[in-house]
Parts: C-alpha cells; structure tokens; sequence
C-alpha cells in the first residue's frame, strides 16, 4: 500500500532508473571485455601471420591498376591479369615431417572468378559468389595451394573476371598458417557484428 501511495519521482520510478542504468553498465563493459579478447586475439593471430609473409611485387598486365597501397589490384569490369613475382623459399617441413607448402591467399572481393597460372600449371578457379565446399563455412577469402616444386625466383600470372569494381590484395603465406589468416578474419567478423 505505502507504494502505491509513493508520489512521482518516488520509490517506483528510482528502481527502473537503477535497473536501467546497471543493464548499461554491464553491456558496456561487456563489449569493453570482448573488445579487448578480439584485439588480443587478433594481435596474436596477427603477429603469427606475417611472420611468414612473403613479399610481392604486383605488375597490372590488362584490364587492372595497381592500389595506391602497391599491395592491392584494381580490378575493372571484365577479364583481368596481372604478374606477380616472388622470390619464394623452398617448402619447409613441420615437425612431423610434412611437407608445408606455400598458398597465395586473398580476402575475398566480389569477382566471378579468379585463378592462377605457372607455366602449364593452373589453379582451380575461386567465385565469390560460389565458395569452394572447403572453404564455404569459413570463406574469408581465396586460398590457392601452389607447387611443391616452386621456389626461387618465381613469376605467377593472376587471371580475374569481374562483373564490377574489385580489389584483390594478393599474400603468399605457408599452408599452416592458413587457419591463422581464417581465424584472423573470423575474429574480426565476429567484432564487426558484435559492435553493430
């Protein structure tokens, strides 16, 4: 009864403000922690990452400019190529034994297909728009496993076909560290969604 009675201003509206104002407290400094789990994630991936990066010289050959970064192809609509040239170091072994190849790797960009060439050798083609069924749950990007035998000073034809505008930014990293890059940008997709 003596609540009911409260006047306005009284007991009754001071417990939704307290209750309100402990719900912010307790999102903010949620997002604050899981801010700071996704950036210690991501620098930890992100450190591993480089480690094994190896640099790239890109050289638009049609159809395709170079990134004001220098890291990165413009891709205009239609077919487009470009020369990448590495200086790749011998596949290296893990502690098992296994032979760990590199893989170019890129963030996905809106392309309907893009491929690799050496020589004779010719990559699967990768869609955007069609994800490989081994990379469709996690499809951060387009890994493309290159040949064992590759090393030393080597040239790789990048083939594009593009119904638009796109932008590819090509890295060879080694294959085991392919599942650092996917975690990588699953970690930041995750931070992207959660902030929204």
């Amino acid at each position: 009864m003596s609540v009911q009675a409260s006047a306005p201003g009284g007991m009754m509206q001071a417990q939704p403000r307290r209750l309100l104002s402990m719900m912010q407290q307790y999102v903010l400094g949620s997002v604050v922690l899981f801010g700071l789990l996704i950036a210690a994630v991501v620098g930890v991936v992100g450190a591993g990452a480089t480690s094994s990066e190896v640099p790239i010289r890109i050289e638009p050959l049609m159809n395709a400019r170079l990134g004001a970064d220098g890291d990165s192809l413009n891709v205009a609509d239609g077919t487009a190529q470009a020369r990448l040239q590495v200086q790749l170091p011998a596949a290296q072994t893990d502690r098992e034994g296994h032979s760990q190849r590199w893989v170019l790797w890129m963030p996905r960009s809106p392309v309907e297909d893009v491929w690799l060439q050496y020589g004779d050798w010719q990559s699967r083609r990768e869609s955007f728009f069609a994800p490989s069924s081994q990379d469709a749950l996690l499809a951060s990007g387009f890994f493309f496993a290159l040949p064992d035998s590759l090393s030393g000073d080597v040239e790789i034809r990048l083939h594009a076909r593009s119904a638009g505008q796109s932008v590819l930014a090509p890295h060879i990293i080694r294959e085991d560290q392919r599942w650092v890059v996917i975690a990588r940008a699953v970690a930041l997709s995750v931070f992207a969604y959660a902030t929204l």
